[in-house]
């Protein structure tokens, strides 16, 4: 039941949404609208306003929105604060606020602090409904900040699509973070090479960035990477495998990606490779069959399964991978003595005098038999 009434909460949304109540509501001016709010020298700024008048006594919560240009209509001209308040006295956070001033300012962080006015209205809304109102919007004269943009952090990974990848142009690859270095990322793929055979990344499923998109791109595997110039896809001259390695940078609020194409190369090492741990031993290298699935050499010790992704310059430890659940399992913690120990027995396979290494990198599957 809701509001203390014989009225179920279906009712009460279908109240809420049709009567006809009063469309706005008073979000006080302060009395020191006209002062100048230093944001970096404040917890909180404060606002009060009026109750909405829905007809009867509903529980309401209230999100204040912030704009620099008055215009509360349009994608990228306002911000919402995250939190929501459930009485008429609303505290905003003034982290926050300075930094939706930072970013709807557009002003380099050269050109701070400055002082912006400031447009502000609050939207209540009936909880557990859709039934909102909007108040009036008030005006702040001065309120000022320094530049308060959060750091940019890095993705837990990025992604890789393309024709050769999984299902074609459908399977949204993830790109591991190398072990114990932020901003670095790594996978290794097919191309049948040519024009058909493209690719692009980007940081999430979805999002389809091509060549243009990177810094950057060395190619030091001789795959002939160049740009696709109706479609911006990364194309190769020669077909092969290719571990694609992207290094990452901050530049200012934005993160600049580039890219190197190095030979595709994958190994086992440790106790099932006879006890070898010598990275890089092509003794102990994958190869591709026909159907394009990697092999290892046969194990000729027994013991935890250990394996890899070769990225020269870097450590085989920070490119190793496990199988989970038939999938493979990216190094991402500590290991400093096995896979059981360090992250859980569901990720330690073991493997015995004779058995092989399978895995498909194009699906990111592996099994040992």
């Amino acid at each position: 039941m809701c509001l203390g009434t014989a009225v179920s909460c279906e009712d009460f949304r279908e109240i809420v949404t049709l009567n006809d109540h009063p469309s706005t509501f008073v979000l006080n001016t302060p009395a020191f609208a006209n002062n100048n709010y230093d944001l970096d020298n404040s917890s909180v700024v404060v606002l009060t306003c009026s109750q909405p008048d829905f007809g009867f006594t509903a529980p309401v919560l209230y999100t204040t929105q912030v704009s620099l240009e008055n215009d509360f209509e349009t994608e990228g001209k306002y911000e919402t604060f995250s939190i929501a308040s459930t009485t008429a006295r609303i505290e905003l956070p003034a982290d926050e606020f300075a930094a939706f001033v930072t970013s709807l300012s557009g002003k380099e962080e050269s050109a701070f602090p400055i002082t912006e006015k400031v447009y502000l209205r609050v939207i209540a809304r009936v909880k557990n409904t859709d039934a909102t109102i909007a108040s009036n919007v008030i005006t702040l004269d001065k309120v000022s900040t320094r530049f308060a943009l959060p750091p940019v952090e890095f993705k837990d990974n990025i992604y890789v699509v393309g024709a050769n990848i999984g299902t074609a142009w459908s399977t949204w690859k993830p790109v591991a973070s190398v072990y114990g270095i932020a901003g670095e990322y790594y996978t290794l793929v097919y191309n049948g090479g040519g024009n058909d055979n493209g690719l692009k990344w980007g940081e999430a499923e979805g999002d389809w960035r091509g060549f243009s998109a990177l810094k950057s791109i060395v190619d030091n595997a001789g795959a002939g990477v160049t740009r696709k110039e109706d479609d911006d896809n990364l194309v190769f001259a020669n077909p092969g495998w290719y571990v694609l390695h992207f290094e990452a940078t901050v530049v200012g609020q934005t993160i600049e990606y580039a890219l190197k194409v190095e030979p595709g190369k994958a190994f086992i090492i440790g106790a099932c490779a006879d006890g070898d741990w010598t990275g890089g031993n092509t003794a102990w290298e994958m190869t591709p069959n026909a159907d394009g699935i990697f092999v290892s050499p046969e194990f000729v010790g027994g013991g935890e399964l250990r394996a890899y992704i070769l990225v020269p310059g870097l450590d085989w430890w920070r490119t190793e991978f496990t199988l989970y659940q038939g999938s493979l399992y990216f190094r991402d913690v500590d290991i400093p003595n096995n896979w059981a120990e360090n992250k859980g027995a569901a990720y330690s396979v073991q493997g015995a005098a004779g058995q092989k290494l399978y895995v498909d990198f194009s699906f990111n599957t592996g099994e040992v038999k």
